[in-house]
């Protein structure tokens, strides 16, 4: 039996950092040219995520898949996907690696769309964005439902020219890339490595949800 994905301490902070995508809109003070392109990008996919979650015309199953669609677009799915699974990527074959990313996303969809929907109106506030290496890390905070604000830290990639993506998010410090790499590598450890099998439960739990 997969262990569940994160804490519920976790998986709170967790819905409360995606839900920021939905609220972006403050004052952004931003280190370089680059990162205001960046601090831009999450602005663009906050307008794009609101459009979609709060289009009455969509059908729930449209809804679903136009923000899969936000998913596929904004995200480093596929990287974050062999993170996740460690060194069990290397040992999985073409197609099992196709369906575990495809489950992957599918995943993120279902547990963080009703999210969405339901507190799209949080305030949030970019605090700065900062260049390291190859990379930018965007600070912000975020006020809770309880009124306590929570600090979010955003790695996002540059993709090409003037392109982005989110690698990883990161509630008060706590990586999310991580926390999936640590609930899944055990799940897989519990099953002798066989990807195939592990696809399978992932797909069984997705079915029931």
């Amino acid at each position: 039996m997969l262990k569940t994905i994160a804490s519920d301490f976790l998986m709170k902070k967790f819905m409360i950092t995606v839900v920021a995508l939905l609220t972006l809109g403050a004052t952004t003070v931003f280190a370089s040219d680059k990162a205001d392109q960046a601090g831009a990008f999450l602005q663009n996919l906050r307008d794009e995520a609101v459009e979609k979650v709060k289009d009455d015309s969509l059908s729930p199953d449209e809804r679903s898949e136009e923000f899969k669609a936000l998913i596929a677009r904004n995200f480093d799915i596929e990287d974050t996907a062999r993170f996740v699974v460690g060194r069990f990527w290397r040992k999985a074959d073409k197609q099992e690696r196709s369906d575990f990313t495809e489950l992957f996303q599918n995943i993120l969809v279902q547990r963080f769309l009703p999210v969405f929907e339901e507190y799209a109106e949080a305030e949030f506030k970019v605090v700065e964005s900062k260049k390291r290496k190859d990379y930018f890390i965007v600070t912000t905070t975020i006020l809770t439902p309880n009124g306590e604000p929570a600090n979010l830290f955003w790695r996002v990639d540059p993709k090409g020219e003037d392109s982005f993506r989110i690698k990883d998010v990161a509630p008060e410090g706590i990586s999310m890339r991580s926390t999936y790499r640590e609930d899944y590598t055990s799940a897989l450890k519990s099953l002798k490595g066989d990807m195939t099998e592990f696809n399978a439960k992932l797909r069984e739990k997705l079915n029931k949800s």
